[in-house]
């Protein structure tokens, strides 16, 4: 379908009968359906719904996905200002790394400064359940952030090599900035909530260095388990 509508876009000022049937896609119940026939008409030029945009840009798990896609398009400046803020595109990123199983809750806890090789900005932490009768919470992050509220990513990456970082696998290898994940790491009750944010962010700046393993190690022999379950 997307390939037809890519097809038929062409003649939509010139083909009566086409209209007709991109108006009948963008009405579709199918979300995914209506997404993708926007970003079409974006793509090309062609008149489309701002409600729309704003309808996609309200929800959760549309919102950052619209702006990654208008950024590529270079057509961000069509992203609606009122949701391009920092709180709402840190959770919406979020949710995109769980596109399915998402989580039955998400609550946001704080923002930590973090500096990561060259770059200032923050860390965003969440606490979540997968399910809504699971025992404790577990952490989730979001990162790095730069420190201008008005900015959600850094324009461009610094990928110039230095020896106290190393390739950790392919994403890393991408953005060596990007801590944006569903964790692992339990939130225990019996500490106070911002030493264990301090100790994860910690061991997340750390796990993109060459010294990571012997952060692991010293933190092993304190009895502190990194996945978040007590020894």
């Amino acid at each position: 379908m997307n390939l037809y509508t890519a097809l038929l876009l062409p003649f939509l000022e010139t083909k009566p009968a086409v209209k007709p049937l991109i108006d009948q896609l963008l009405s579709s119940s199918d979300k995914k359906l209506k997404y993708r026939t926007l970003l079409a008409l974006i793509r090309s030029d062609k008149p489309y719904p701002d409600s729309l945009l704003n309808y996609f840009a309200k929800q959760d798990d549309y919102r950052y996905d619209l702006y990654s896609d208008l950024k590529e398009m270079d057509k961000v400046s069509k992203f609606p200002a009122r949701y391009n803020n920092q709180a709402d595109m840190t959770k919406s990123k979020l949710l995109e790394e769980k596109s399915y199983g998402a989580p039955d809750s998400l609550v946001f806890i704080d923002k930590l400064p973090a500096i990561v090789k060259n770059k200032k900005g923050f860390i965003f932490f969440y606490k979540y359940k997968l399910k809504k009768d699971d025992a404790g919470w577990k952490l989730a992050t979001v990162g790095l952030v730069p420190e201008n509220p008005s900015q959600f990513e850094f324009d461009e990456e610094d990928d110039s090599d230095s020896d106290d970082y190393s390739v950790l696998d392919d994403a890393a290898s991408r953005n060596r900035y990007d801590f944006t994940a569903f964790r692992d790491t339990r939130l225990k009750t019996d500490q106070p909530v911002q030493d264990q944010l301090q100790k994860e962010l910690k061991r997340m700046v750390y796990s993109k260095r060459k010294s990571a393993k012997e952060f692991y190690e010293k933190e092993s022999n304190e009895g502190y388990d990194v996945a978040g379950e007590e020894p």
